[in-house]
């Protein structure tokens, strides 16, 4: 809940201030930060389910919809898409040694 102890507008005008601001609304605007430091923790090597619990969200579905809203991917696709290039050579190399 975004409260007045944490600042010192009503709840509606911060609400409205930031509906301004980003052009959507506070929900959207919390989903943005929890998306971000979901991708941040899925680069990292972090597995999407413990990105998605760590960012805040509850549901799959939920998780999933608003990733692919913000990224225009799925979780599991930006993970694979970030994932370092197999080093040829050295498979190669480390096929031969057995």
């Amino acid at each position: 809940m975004i409260g007045k102890a944490h600042t010192s507008k009503p709840e509606k005008r911060l609400s409205s201030a930031i509906n301004r601001a980003t052009g959507g609304n506070v929900s959207r605007y919390i989903n943005s930060w929890r998306i971000r430091h979901a991708c941040k923790l899925i680069e990292d090597g972090t597995s999407v389910t413990v990105a998605m619990q760590d960012s805040g969200f509850n549901t799959k579905s939920n998780f999933n919809r608003e990733f692919l809203r913000k990224t225009g991917v799925s979780p599991s696709q930006w993970k694979h898409a970030r994932q370092p290039p197999l080093n040829v050579t050295q498979i190669s190399d480390a096929s031969r040694a057995k």
